[in-house]
């Protein structure tokens, strides 16, 4: 009879240290709107397992069936080996359009062909806050806008135009370089705009010529958001480009800036996609105010990599 217990004991050990099923959210706590992770997690120890995972695509129910989180984009799965163990993990980004508490229920899986059981994850989501003057902020949630014409052109033929300005400027550079040599005289040779020099030149043209009369406010935007992801993205030697707002807060708050830079930044990109996506009218003093926080996000910044 002893050894029958043992014998039991051992197995309910083997199966519990064979793999652990865990679920939780990055961020429990957020405001409608904002983006967090849904994160599915198994850890085990032996060879690769067969996992059956029942992704979903746009929405999860949640305990009280009226309510849902949205699915932001698709599902997301890796598979690390660590010697003798493994890691299985699974994400979505989700967020929520109404305020309240959201649950979302344990469900079972199928893992070597035995049923698993991930534990419930409860979601907290709160009103934004609203300022003075009756602007919502700190809201985090990015959509995507439907390209232009141009825009879809432009990167059908992207490579077709960087090769086209690559032999231009190389013939421009090999013709200066030959007339010099005719010439026989010393030089001076320009030196290198940096990238802050060249992000503060263009946010004041823009400030100064008040780019928003002719072009309109969201282009203004745009234009500003855009100088400061190309500025930021060469400074720390990262792509920012196609980033959304809530994946450059990711990215740059792995690099060396103070709460106070992210903070101001985190700002500047809310209020240019406010204007871009909600249809938000600035006034001219809103406008001079955000180019201004912008050049001292640059000025900032380019002082500490020094």
């Amino acid at each position: 009879m002893k050894q029958l217990i043992i014998i039991g004991f051992l197995v309910c050990w083997a199966n519990i240290s064979f793999s652990q099923l865990k679920s939780y959210a990055l961020r429990e706590s957020l405001k409608i709107g904002e983006q967090t992770e849904l994160i599915y997690e198994i850890k085990g120890k032996g060879e690769q397992p067969s996992i059956s995972f029942p992704a979903k695509s746009d929405k999860i129910l949640c305990e009280n069936k009226n309510i849902s989180l949205e699915i932001i984009g698709v599902f997301n799965d890796t598979f690390i080996k660590q010697q003798n163990s493994w890691i299985w993990r699974g994400a979505y980004v989700i967020t929520a359009w109404d305020s309240g508490q959201y649950v979302v229920p344990s469900f079972s899986i199928s893992l070597n062909k035995k049923v698993e059981i991930f534990n419930n994850v409860t979601l907290n989501v709160t009103f934004p806050k609203v300022d003075k003057n009756g602007q919502i902020k700190d809201i985090k949630t990015i959509f995507t806008s439907i390209p232009s014409e141009f825009q879809t052109w432009l990167k059908k033929n992207y490579n077709w135009i960087l090769w086209s300005i690559l032999i231009v400027v190389v013939g421009v550079i090999l013709w200066i370089w030959l007339k010099r040599r005719k010439k026989k005289s010393p030089v001076e040779t320009k030196k290198a705009l940096s990238p802050a020099e060249i992000a503060l030149q263009e946010i004041d043209n823009l400030i100064q010529h008040k780019f928003w009369i002719q072009n309109g406010e969201k282009e203004y935007y745009v234009r500003l958001s855009s100088i400061l992801k190309t500025y930021l993205g060469a400074n720390y030697q990262l792509s920012l480009s196609e980033k959304t707002s809530y994946e450059i807060q990711l990215l740059l708050s792995q690099v060396r800036l103070t709460k106070e830079t992210l903070n101001d930044i985190q700002w500047v990109l809310q209020q240019a996609d406010m204007v871009k996506f909600a249809k938000s009218e600035p006034s001219e003093i809103d406008m001079m105010k955000i180019g201004i926080s912008s050049k001292s996000i640059v000025e900032i910044t380019s002082n500490q990599q020094r």
